[in-house]
């Protein structure tokens, strides 16, 4: 059985790439997760590692919570190319 979800969606909606594009290059959200992990590096005197190991902790027990679905995944994205 083949499916076509294209008709359960909305022509109004952007593609879901694009909403999560806007998502994390937003000012309240992908930009601001990267500023609050180095403001807090800065603040405890920590590695970005050491707060990106409290987010992923965070992440797991909630993942739904602040987008933590999201978050997890764009800082290790940041680390790896080394922004953090």
């Amino acid at each position: 059985m083949n499916i076509n979800l294209r008709c359960c969606t909305s022509d109004l909606r952007p593609p879901i790439e694009e909403r999560y594009k806007a998502k994390l290059c937003g000012e309240n959200d992908g930009k601001y997760w990267l500023t609050q992990v180095l403001d807090e590096c800065q603040a405890y005197d920590k590695q970005p590692a050491d707060i990106l190991a409290m987010r992923a902790q965070q992440a797991q027990s909630r993942p739904y919570a602040d987008c933590n679905f999201l978050r997890k995944p764009f800082l290790e994205a940041c680390q790896q190319i080394r922004v953090l």
